[in-house]
């Protein structure tokens, strides 16, 4: 399977070792770390032990400009425990407001489902207004709202779950 997708603007590869100093560029934001579920990356030799401990079944890429440069990562891994796959991305925050998750999760669906898949999940934080927003321009419908702990914290947050079935 061809592990590189492609879009107009953007390129989603494998993320590999020699793209730690990229990837804690923006996981040490803490402006970013408001709307992920991983914890706030304090150093280097985190991220470089995340990235060694990635299986290609999670799914989780780099996205680059179309010239190479690094301004996000994305998954699309399968969830157990919601029965799809689970969609996500995060950018550095000078790439915000730029019509990228968009077209990065519209990519990553299309690339799933030329793999079978058929169920499709976004997770994001109650306050997180701007994936509420992507959900359902995506036409995801609401499903549930949940507790979510993050790695590293004691309270949970509220988690909004929203599911997209492919139509046969």
């Amino acid at each position: 399977m061809n592990r590189i997708i492609n879009t107009l603007r953007l390129t989603l590869r494998p993320i590999t070792l020699s793209d730690a100093e990229a990837i804690f560029s923006w996981g040490s934001d803490p402006e970013v770390n408001k709307t992920v579920i991983y914890p706030l990356r304090t150093n280097i030799e985190d991220v470089k032990k995340w990235i060694k401990s990635i299986k290609e079944s999670d799914n989780e890429f780099l996205i680059t400009l179309k010239d190479g440069t690094p301004i996000g990562s994305c998954s699309c891994g399968f969830s157990k425990e919601l029965s799809g796959f689970n969609l996500g991305c995060n950018f550095h925050q000078k790439y915000w407001h730029q019509g990228y998750a968009t077209e990065v999760l519209v990519a990553m669906i299309d690339y799933l489902k030329q793999n079978g898949a058929k169920e499709f999940i976004i997770r994001h934080f109650d306050f997180n207004q701007a994936s509420a927003h992507l959900a359902k321009k995506l036409n995801f419908t609401y499903e549930k709202t949940m507790d979510f702990y993050k790695p590293g914290e004691s309270k949970p947050f509220k988690a909004l779950i929203y599911r997209y079935i492919v139509k046969i």
